[in-house]
């Protein structure tokens, strides 16, 4: 399992927008300034369709955030969840702080056999303007343009970067599927060329039809905006599932000029009805403007939205502050229907208004009917965060098919010992490998008040519980002592080759 660990700091001001089947007059762009407020109401902000890419994980609990710091080149790939992101690596500390750079120039043809689709003309995709970043070894452009063709297209943004004597240096690409006619929205790509050897850079749009619809007309959203985190939730308004989306998050400065991006992608498939909410962090503070380009697209089905009640049980939750600024919360549940389900969770954070200002979440690929297993989550909530109410989201989906059911095999016991408790794992079926086994552990006081929970991954050198096997590994008890504790396991399984 992957999580991933959020972090919130002041508020600056809150916003709403949202999509609807009408093209609004900047249809992709949710744009604002973000002044600094902090009693007066929420300012209004239009907004759009989106793109994304699965968020990392990392084995921390609280929830989905996009690293805000370009680093790396786009894919293009549909992405089924993006819980996993999604759910997602710890955000790595950028190789150098990031200059602005020259944007790179139109090349007027194709010079590379591309074989991306048609190269646009400037009329077909029209640049409404771009955004770079100086990462030290490499550089990352955003190009943000309008969809003036009649149909849907897949996007490509070819980079290229060219040597004083006119060689080519590298050619990388940015990718965007599913933009609507009349639709904005943002493309990313990263050179790796070694930028002492550029000389200068050109771009290229090509095109091609979209094989799927896009999900821009079903997109509603909402956001806040609190110090260095844009919290934004997406609500699926159409008919048909959207597969995948992302939301491409431009920060500015006091002086307007480009400061920071980043990326959130949302839960998919993403139903009818349904709604996500993802996190955005930037590295350096807070800036006091902000602009959001959403991308998505829906392959038409209809995934059946199951009512929680009816699957899971929730057996308990669980919460308390491990320290000043802090939120630890935990659900306990239990599948009580016939299938096997993936359960997505989201503890998200509401002003009085309704509002998504906040969000962790956490995610268990495979429940056998009958088991038991747990959500948990850490994040920062600073003093003074708008928050109303904390809600437990949800989300239960057939089992993708992905794993084997293995919880219930796996029996635990732990051992107190100089400080430690001692967390020993048996695998008890026959055949099938335990993956990623992670076990939380709720400690108690003798009035059965929450004390503090911990986790750790409880596998052998190759991540794994080999059938029959017996793994140990140990987390640090109270340092005050407590009464008793739990073990909940998380695990998936799998055949071996």
């Amino acid at each position: 399992m992957r999580k991933r660990l959020a972090w919130t700091l002041a508020l600056i001001l809150m916003l709403t927008g949202c999509t609807s089947g009408a093209l609004p007059e900047k249809p992709t762009v949710t744009e604002n300034k973000f002044e600094q407020q902090t009693a007066e109401a929420p300012a209004q902000a239009e907004s759009s369709g989106a793109e994304s890419t699965p968020a990392e994980n990392t084995e921390s609990s609280a929830e989905t955030t996009e690293s805000t710091q370009p680093t790396a080149e786009e894919s293009s790939a549909p992405a089924e969840s993006s819980t996993e992101t999604t759910e997602s690596s710890t955000t790595e500390a950028p190789a150098a702080t990031p200059a602005a750079v020259d944007t790179p120039a139109a090349h007027a043809a194709p010079v590379t056999g591309n074989t991306y689709g048609t190269y646009a003309e400037e009329s077909q995709l029209t640049t409404i303007e771009q955004y770079a970043y100086d990462g030290g070894s490499y550089k990352t452009f955003i190009s943000a343009f309008k969809n003036n063709l009649s149909q849907p297209v897949d996007v490509t943004m070819e980079l290229i970067a060219y040597g004083s004597d006119g060689a080519v240096l590298s050619t990388d690409h940015g990718f965007v599927n599913a933009v609507a006619p009349g639709q904005e929205a943002a493309v990313v790509a990263t050179s790796y060329a070694d930028p002492a050897a550029v000389d200068h850079m050109e771009y290229a749009y090509y095109y091609g039809d979209s094989y799927y619809d896009p999900a821009y007309y079903m997109m509603e959203d909402t956001l806040s905006y609190w110090d260095d985190q844009l919290t934004i939730q997406l609500t699926n308004v159409g008919s048909e599932d959207i597969t995948y989306s992302r939301a491409v998050c431009l920060f500015f400065d006091e002086n307007d000029q480009f400061a920071e991006y980043g990326t959130a992608y949302f839960w998919g498939p993403l139903a009818p009805g349904q709604l996500d909410v993802q996190n955005v962090f930037t590295w350096n503070g807070s800036y006091p403007n902000c602009m959001v380009y959403f991308d998505g697209y829906s392959n038409g089905t209809v995934t059946e939205i199951k009512d929680p009640a009816t699957y899971l049980e929730t057996v308990a939750v669980y919460e308390y502050e491990p320290f000043g600024g802090y939120q630890s919360k935990a659900a306990v549940v239990k599948n009580i229907s016939g299938e096997k389900l993936t359960i997505y969770g989201e503890f998200i954070t509401r002003d009085a208004n309704g509002i998504a200002v906040n969000v962790a979440s956490d995610y268990i690929d495979i429940l056998a009917p009958g088991e038991t297993s747990i959500l948990a989550v850490s994040y920062s909530v600073p003093e003074g965060l708008p928050g109303d109410s904390t809600e437990l989201r949800l989300n239960v989906q057939e089992d993708n098919g992905w794993y084997e059911a293995i919880i219930g095999d796996l029996s635990a016991t732990g051992e107190l010992e100089d400080g430690k408790l001692n967390i020993s794992i048996t695998n008890n079926n026959a055949t099938v490998i335990a993956k990623y086994v992670k076990a939380t552990v709720i400690f108690f006081d003798e009035a059965n008040n929450v004390l503090e929970f911990d986790y750790t991954y409880v596998d052998d050198d190759n991540g794994n519980i080999q059938p029959g096997a017996t793994e140990t590994d140990y987390i640090y008890a109270p340092y005050n002592g407590f009464d008793h504790f739990e073990i909940y396991i998380e695990a998936d399984g799998e055949l071996p080759d």
